[in-house]
């Protein structure tokens, strides 16, 4: 949620066993450059970038299938908190607020 140009999104599917990543944001830009990340860094087909509000991606395709939600943006965490919990699996999900 909130990925910016991609870059946790994409040391993720690098560096751990992630079969899947969604890659989340209403930047335009951002997800421009993201899909660019994706393919200099090699992770094309591991790594899905979304473009739109997380609330409606969410709720409409990614619902309970996450093991973990990273929510880079803290200002807006807690207003997307029910989003993100309802992305997580029942079993076994984590969420993380991700604060710099």
């Amino acid at each position: 949620m909130f990925a910016g140009a991609g870059c946790f999104s994409i040391l993720i599917a690098k560096y751990s066993k992630a079969e899947k990543v969604y890659s989340i944001d209403a930047n335009p830009s951002a997800v421009r450059y993201m899909q660019e990340n994706i393919r200099l860094n090699g992770v094309y087909g591991r790594v899905s970038s979304m473009l739109g509000d997380v609330q409606e991606i969410v709720e409409r395709n990614l619902r309970r299938i996450a093991d973990r939600v990273l929510m880079p943006l803290p200002e807006k965490a807690f207003e997307y908190l029910p989003h993100a919990l309802s992305a997580l699996k029942k079993a076994g999900g984590v969420g993380s607020l991700l604060r710099f």
